[in-house]
């Protein structure tokens, strides 16, 4: 029992160290995923997941705000503690004027990960490879198949290429915004990235979901650069992007948290009371929700990630089809709330299932609040 108690104290402490370096362990395996001999070094790794903050303070985690002038740099993770991410703010909410409320994490996690499902996806288009397997920072994997058209074999090499990196570009954003979510579903039923830290409580908050495509929007600008100079670039690109939302100085997102205080999120089931669950597989738009208080009467800036309806000319959403193996003990819940047997989650067909469910849950659970409200 001594040496439990030992080991338990011990794990604490490195993981309150690791935490204030802004560096966190992967949430799960970080397995190596290869195409073909391709030489994908750099993707060769799961990027590490930041964690993220509540939208409100509780008894276990105080809130978390950022401070939009100092975000430090960028880091890509490529594993574990490789490199501790020093200069990096990887931590906080922020509210801002046109799209509410963001996390930081969650928006460099989605960055790291169209970074990193890119490079992939560049290296299997390049082949022709007709399956790929991308590994989440989560258990779950993700498998690509790809149906190449007759027209695909005519391209002139130049046009080919061309039509290669933009095609791999906004199937990396899609693929970030798809992994976000997914994420977001299994931790509302329950999967826990460590025994110590549940994430039902924020699972489908609003700050993630805009989180998730500014992450992949800002990403997309530089897919094509070596890490160094996508660092360097989504440093600057993501400070420039905030300042566009328009950002608000950390005491001004802490009183936009306190006006959503028994509307948005309750402070004695400290639970959220609204959740934005929704997904986007079929290239959606995005409405990010406002402050009442803050908004005086103006609409969202609607986000939407770039389309393969039309890349280069070419209709190419017919190319991609995408199955989950989840890998997590929740699936089990999660199939039967799909009414089905199959092993794998079609993420075109079960999102929208799912989300559905959560909404209808969410809402049943909100009504018998009230009721017990004096």
């Amino acid at each position: 029992m001594k040496h439990i108690r030992r080991f338990s104290l011990c794990a604490v402490i490195c993981f309150g160290l690791i935490s204030l370096t802004g560096c966190y362990p992967a949430y799960g395996p970080v397995a190596a995923t290869f195409t073909s001999g391709s030489d994908v070094s750099v993707f060769d790794r799961t990027p590490q997941m930041r964690i993220g903050s509540l939208l409100f303070p509780s008894t276990l985690w105080p809130l978390t705000v950022g401070d939009p002038k100092d975000l430090g740099e960028h880091a890509y993770c490529l594993g574990p503690l490789v490199p501790l991410r020093l200069m990096e703010t990887s931590r906080g909410i922020i509210y801002t004027r046109k799209v509410g409320f963001v996390d930081i994490a969650h928006i460099r996690n989605a960055v790291d990960l169209t970074y990193y499902a890119n490079g992939r996806l560049l290296a299997a288009l390049k082949e022709e490879l007709k399956h790929l397997t991308i590994v989440g920072a989560e258990p779950s994997v993700y498998n690509i198949s790809i149906d190449y058209p007759e027209w695909w074999k005519t391209l002139p090499a130049a046009q080919k290429e061309q039509l290669t990196k933009q095609l791999a570009g906004r199937m990396a954003q899609q693929m970030a915004d798809l992994m976000m979510t997914w994420h977001e579903i299994i931790t509302w039923y329950g999967y826990r990235p460590s025994v110590l830290i549940g994430e039902k409580w924020s699972a489908f908050s609003c700050d993630d979901m805009p989180s998730h495509f500014i992450g992949a929007q800002v990403a997309g600008q530089f897919l094509n650069l070596p890490p160094e100079q996508f660092e360097q670039s989504v440093t600057k690109a993501l400070s420039k992007r905030l300042v566009e939302l328009e950002a608000v100085e950390p005491e001004q997102t802490r009183q936009a948290v306190d006006q959503v205080k028994g509307l948005w999120w309750d402070s004695d089931k400290q639970d959220l009371l609204r959740r934005q669950a929704e997904t986007h597989v079929n290239g959606e738009e995005m409405h990010p929700w406002l402050v009442p208080a803050q908004s005086r009467g103006q609409q969202s800036t609607v986000l939407k990630l770039p389309g393969l309806d039309d890349v280069n000319g070419h209709d190419c959403r017919t190319l991609f089809r995408v199955e989950i193996v989840p890998n997590v003990l929740e699936a089990y819940t999660i199939r039967d709330d799909l009414h089905t047997s199959e092993d794998n989650i079609h993420p075109e067909r079960d999102f929208y299932h799912l989300v559905e469910h959560i909404l209808n849950v969410e809402a049943e659970e909100l009504k018998s609040l009230n009721k017990e409200k004096p």
